[in-house]
């Protein structure tokens, strides 16, 4: 079973949400932190990049390595191509629907190109416990990100259950990470590797907040969803006795569902 008590947040108020302010793609972080860090490991994009361009507007000499397998520059060049055209030829037919979709999707595929411009970039390789063929450790990336700087690196990690393997390397590096925000999958089924992970980091780092992910399953037996975010923040960073917040999960005014249509998932910790 999950070890809940281990997940209760440590009371803190400088937090903000960045990225999608209505659904899935935000994640909470302290304020202060995303204004100072010197580089963003955004590991896994998928198709949505919000989190990453509200940290580039609050930090805009930030250095920016997305890692992502599942997305190219030459698909959203085509998006660009596709959509600037239709764009033009549906104004003149007059379909304002069509052209507000086509509108959209020009846009988004033009934030790929904003936000992944040298010094920034995008590597499509796929984050792994092992180097090889197509992939990349922790390892490999903390030596490109080349920020020596105690506790300056950001990580945002959405990798799709393949974090439990690149857990113990995150924890080695982590003079260098102040703060790592994951997103953890199959914790039910995986609990024994959760609960791992989780000691280990708490080793380094605690916890200043945590959120369901409404789109994954809860599971009613644990009393818990198979899917939370969680914002770790380096200990060294933590200039107060830690206390535990007195918040309820999730909080008003930081959290949204990942999926709009449905409610929240409400945390109990006990």
């Amino acid at each position: 079973m999950i070890n809940k008590s281990k997940l209760h947040p440590i009371a803190t108020d400088d937090l903000v949400r960045l990225g999608c302010i209505d659904a899935d793609g935000g994640y909470v972080l302290p304020g202060a932190y995303a204004r100072e860090c010197k580089a963003l490991l955004s590991l896994g994009l998928g198709d949505n990049w919000t989190f990453d361009l509200d940290v580039l507007k609050q930090n805009p000499s930030v250095k920016i390595i997305g890692v992502d397998h599942t997305i190219s520059p030459w698909h959203y060049f085509g998006v660009v191509i596709r959509s600037g055209i239709k764009k033009q030829l549906y104004s003149i037919l007059r379909n304002t629907a069509k052209r507000l979709l086509h509108s959209s999707r020009l846009e988004h595929a033009l934030d790929y190109f904003r936000l992944f411009t040298q010094p920034r970039e995008h590597l499509h390789l796929m984050v792994s416990g092992n180097e090889g063929k197509g992939r990349i450790t922790i390892d490999s990336l903390m030596r490109l990100v080349d920020v020596n700087e105690p506790h300056a690196v950001l990580v945002k990690m959405d990798i799709e259950g393949s974090e439990y393997e690149v857990i113990e390397p995150i924890v080695a590096h982590a003079d260098r990470i102040g703060v790592f925000v994951v997103e953890f999958h199959d914790v039910v089924e995986r609990s024994r590797e959760f609960n791992a992970a989780i000691e280990l980091l708490l080793s380094q780092f605690h916890i200043f907040h945590i959120h369901g992910n409404n789109c994954s399953p809860y599971d009613h037996e644990a009393d818990f969803p198979e899917v939370v975010e969680i914002t770790f923040v380096n200990s060294a960073l933590i200039e107060r006795e830690p206390q535990p917040s007195v918040h309820r999960y999730p909080r008003p005014g930081l959290d949204v569902p990942n999926s709009p249509d449905k409610a929240d998932y409400v945390l109990n910790f006990s």
